[in-house]
């Protein structure tokens, strides 16, 4: 995919999604989700970049899950706001990032560290979905774990 051409833009893209994956504005429900619940995803995309068309894309492990679409909601500032809600059928470890077509090109948007995103290359943001009808005990409720590595200790 080609990059986006306008470095303006590139950093304005970038600006607009630090911690995107912990910000209700962004994503929400905050973490995982069960099977079939809502998700919802807003991407902030600056308006010169004349976007076309906005994809969340979904892998496992085993590649390519599925590929939702997001649709223009409004304009807030100097952004296209895309959004939707998506819902996922099947529990497991889900990996994504954002596929973005404006009129002038295509690009991938990708984690990059902890709180910073990346045009082309990079991490995907990570989602779990757990079986409909999940509890977790009473008594794990609130408590913390340890695991320790004895092998750490030679």
């Amino acid at each position: 995919m080609a990059t986006i051409s306008s470095e303006v833009n590139r950093k304005a893209l970038k600006d607009s999604y630090n911690e995107a994956c912990k910000n209700k504005e962004f994503k929400s429900p905050f973490g995982c989700v069960m099977e079939n619940q809502g998700c919802e995803f807003n991407i902030h995309i600056p308006c010169d970049c004349v976007t076309k068309e906005v994809y969340v894309v979904f892998e496992t492990d085993e590649g390519f899950y599925k590929s939702y679409p997001l649709g223009k909601k409004e304009t807030r500032d100097l952004y296209d706001i895309f959004g939707g809600e998506i819902k996922i059928s099947d529990a497991g470890l889900y990996f994504y990032h954002f596929e973005i077509k404006t009129q002038g090109s295509d690009f991938e948007l990708f984690k990059e560290g902890v709180s910073d995103t990346n045009i082309g290359v990079g991490e995907k943001w990570q989602l779990t979905c757990y079986k409909e009808g999940f509890d977790t005990p009473d008594w794990s409720k609130g408590a913390v774990y340890y695991q320790i590595f004895p092998d750490r200790f030679n």
